[in-house]
């Protein structure tokens, strides 16, 4: 899923709120907040780039099968 290529650079165009909306869209998705979204992604260990955006940045790859 998502957490396959953990490690990459950080990729700005996906933020918190982006991935949170691409997960709504997807089969079985339903809607979320930005903040259960962000402790969702937090509860599986993946760190934010910076706390204190409203929007978050992970280290997520171009490559991940989440993305596509």
């Amino acid at each position: 899923g998502i957490r396959d290529p953990l490690r990459s650079r950080c990729n700005k165009n996906y933020t918190s709120y982006a991935l949170k909306n691409l997960f709504e869209q997807t089969p079985g998705g339903f809607f979320i907040t930005n903040k259960q979204f962000k402790e969702a992604m937090v509860r599986c260990n993946f760190l934010p780039v910076n706390k204190n955006k409203l929007n978050w940045e992970f280290r997520i790859s171009l490559k991940s099968p989440g993305l596509k």
